[in-house]
């Protein structure tokens, strides 16, 4: 095979019946660079906040009247948008507080709903069993 045959790209896969050559209009080799994970640095999107304020339940005919009123409530830092739902991230909790309220509020026709994402953590004492008389002494002697 010639130089010339390397640089041809031959159509036989439409017709093949038709044996004419066509040129990439290249001289030199084409390379593919390969992607690689160790090439990229894998960096988080945005900072790692705990707590937001979702805002659901209401359609894209009144999505922009939603997103109005929520920055005519609070300043919003970040919002992430789904197809019904909307993710706010404030700096004061006043003004999360504030996001809550609109919980089962009715706007143009819809019921929307609101509620809390990471709000902290619980202290254990208040999730987890209280140890009994027995079980302690139990725990004592052994």
């Amino acid at each position: 095979m010639s130089k010339e045959d390397n640089d041809l790209y031959h159509p036989g896969l439409f017709d093949k019946e038709d044996k004419s050559q066509i040129g990439l209009g290249r001289d030199e080799n084409l390379s593919i660079p390969q992607n690689s994970l160790y090439e990229s640095t894998v960096i988080p999107q945005h900072k790692f906040e705990t707590r937001h304020v979702t805002v659901f339940g209401f359609s894209l005919q009144n999505r922009t009247n939603i997103i109005e009123k929520i920055n005519h409530m609070v300043n919003a830092t970040r919002v992430e948008e789904g197809k019904n739902y909307l993710s706010i991230w404030c700096d004061d909790i006043s003004e999360l507080e504030e996001l809550i309220k609109l919980n089962q509020t009715i706007h143009n026709g819809e019921i929307i709903g609101a509620f809390r994402v990471n709000f902290g953590t619980t202290k254990n004492d208040s999730i987890y069993a209280k140890r009994s008389f027995l079980r302690s002494l139990f725990d004592k002697i052994f």
